[in-house]
C-alpha cells in the first residue's frame, strides 16, 4: 500500500520543523508527502526545501493565494497514490499516525478523520487554542484524515466551508 501525505501551509515558519521532524521520524513512513505552500513570506518554503535535501519523497508546491480547501484540492489532484493522509501546518504528528492510519485501511475503513497532536508552546497557548472560535482554533487544533483519492478528486473541499 502505498501513501501520500498532503497538508497545506501558510507562514508556518515557527513550526514547520516540529511537523516535519514528526513526519520523517514516523514508524511507517508516508511514501511521499505533497505540500502546497498558500504564499508564505516567512521561512516556511526554505524550511520544507531543507528537509527536501534529504528526503526525495517531500515535495513542495507553491499556490499563491490559494485558500485553505483549494490548497487540499491541489495537493489531492497532485498525490501520485491512491491513499491520502492529511494533517495541517501547526500539527505535530504521533509517532505511530502514518502506521495507524494504514492499518485503518487494511481494516477496511474507507474514511477516517480525528484529532492529533496540535503544536502550541505551552499550556495557556494550548488551552487558548481549544477556547477560541474561527481560524485561531483551527490552526491550533488541527484535524487528520485519512480517505481514498479517488473520493476527494470527485468531491474535492468545499471552498466555503474551510
Amino acid at each position: 500500500m502505498k501513501i501520500s501525505l498532503i497538508c497545506t501551509v501558510y507562514n508556518e515558519g515557527e513550526s514547520i520543523r516540529d511537523l516535519l521532524n514528526s513526519i520523517v521520524s514516523q514508524t511507517r513512513v508516508p511514501d511521499e508527502a505533497v505540500f502546497v505552500d498558500a504564499g508564505s513570506d516567512d521561512k516556511t518554503r526554505e524550511i520544507i526545501e531543507e528537509y527536501q535535501e534529504d528526503h526525495d519523497w517531500i515535495r513542495l508546491i507553491v499556490d499563491e493565494g490559494c485558500n485553505i480547501a483549494e490548497g487540499r484540492n491541489t495537493a489531492v489532484e497532485n498525490a501520485e497514490y491512491d491513499y491520502i493522509v492529511g494533517t495541517d501546518g501547526g500539527c505535530i504528528v504521533d509517532k505511530e499516525w502514518c502506521e495507524a492510519m494504514e492499518g485503518a485501511f487494511q481494516e477496511g475503513h474507507e474514511a477516517l478523520s480525528g484529532l492529533w497532536k496540535p503544536h502550541s508552546e505551552n499550556l495557556f497557548e494550548f488551552v487558548q487554542g481549544i477556547h477560541k472560535t474561527g481560524l485561531e482554533r483551527r490552526r491550533k487544533i488541527s484535524g487528520t484524515s485519512l480517505y481514498w483519492r479517488r473520493c476527494k478528486i470527485q468531491l474535492g473541499y468545499e471552498k466555503s466551508r474551510l
